[in-house]
This record gives C-alpha cells, structure tokens and sequence, in this order.
C-alpha cells in the first residue's frame, strides 16, 4: 500500500523540448529523467544528485526508510 501512494506521488520533471519542470508521478519518470527535489521531499526512488541550492554545495540525505 505505501508503495501505491509513494509510486502515485508527484514530483518536478524537467522537460528538454520546454526548458521547463513539469509535474510528473515517480512511477512515470525513467533513468536518465533530471528531477527538481525540494526540502524535505520524500523520495520514493534511487537518485544520482547533480546540484544543489545550498550556498557551499551539500545536501543531506536522512535515510530513515531505508536504515529500518
């Protein structure tokens, strides 16, 4: 059931045609897909980040889900 709702959930994908983030459900996006993760967000998928918004660069990850 937690899957069902993590997988229905949305999140910002960003489309190269438009330049632009669009929504999307995590179950629609496919390796390779750029996506925008805003503070706090849950993420119910494996993810490669590239960037962040923090002045010196890092990001922290709380890995609760996964620590059991």
């Amino acid at each position: 059931m937690y899957d069902v709702e993590y997988n229905n959930s949305l999140t910002q994908r960003y489309n190269m045609e438009c330049k632009l983030f669009n929504e999307c459900k995590w179950k629609k996006l496919k390796v390779g897909n750029i996506i925008k993760v805003l503070k706090n967000e849950i993420l119910p998928a494996d993810i490669l980040i590239i960037k962040s918004s923090n002045v010196n660069g890092f990001c922290y990850l709380q890995t609760t889900n996964l620590d059991g």
